[in-house]
């Protein structure tokens, strides 16, 4: 069930990608990296046991906000990378300000906070709390270090598939690495914080491998 869960976002995410792109080229794209931040902010905190360690269900999410970010730069270039931030910032935390205040609002009698998915997603605990900056600051970093990397690599070669999967080597272990540490140092042992950043990573790389599907749609179909 839980491989099928991951399936089932990768499939969803990547199909929403082209539909966005399909829609309304640029603007579109923006949209979708709203819509996917918002959907993060709300997973963030959600995981799954994945080849015996605990995994976040957003994954799939955080390799979409990566393939998008190099359509974008691969189509108009280094200068959006503020917009981006931008737009995945203001998403992001608007999310988190609006369910958060779920806490605190009645309707007809019922309180969200105290409801036991509520509360596990959005409850004030630390380790909500910890989930849901490390997945602020890695994306972040994930976006500011992975447009230099992309944008490097489109310069020399201009091949959208190829500058996506040699960047993704570098910067999923850094994203990865930064996520676990937050959310978890103190948590886990090392040895279960190393497997856990070594499984994220790698599911990470697998996701951004298939997201050359998308990615060829993209380039050979949609663009022509």
């Amino acid at each position: 069930m839980n491989y099928l869960l991951l399936g089932l976002e990768i499939i969803l995410t990547f199909f929403l990608l082209i539909i966005f792109y399909k829609i309304n080229k640029k603007d579109g794209l923006y949209l979708y990296i709203g819509l996917i931040s918002s959907l993060l902010s709300i997973v963030a905190v959600g995981g799954i046991d994945a080849l015996l360690f605990k995994i976040s269900i957003g994954i799939p999410l955080v390799v979409a906000l990566f393939l998008c970010n190099n359509v974008i730069i691969q189509r108009y270039g280094i200068d959006e990378v503020k917009r981006i931030i931008y737009t995945f910032g203001i998403s992001y935390v608007l999310t988190i300000v609006i369910l958060g205040l779920g806490s605190f609002v009645s309707l007809y009698g019922y309180t969200f906070s105290g409801n036991e998915i509520y509360d596990y997603l959005f409850g004030y605990e630390f380790s909500n709390f910890r989930c849901i900056i490390g997945s602020f600051i890695s994306i972040i970093l994930m976006i500011l270090i992975g447009s230099e990397i992309y944008y490097s690599f489109r310069k020399s070669r201009n091949v959208i598939i190829i500058s996506n999967v040699v960047t993704s080597f570098v910067i999923f272990f850094i994203e990865s690495l930064v996520f676990v540490l937050i959310s978890s140092l103190g948590s886990f042992t090392v040895i279960e914080l190393f497997g856990m950043v070594s499984v994220r990573y790698i599911i990470e790389i697998i996701i951004s491998i298939l997201g050359i599907i998308p990615l060829y749609v993209l380039v050979k179909y949609i663009d022509k």
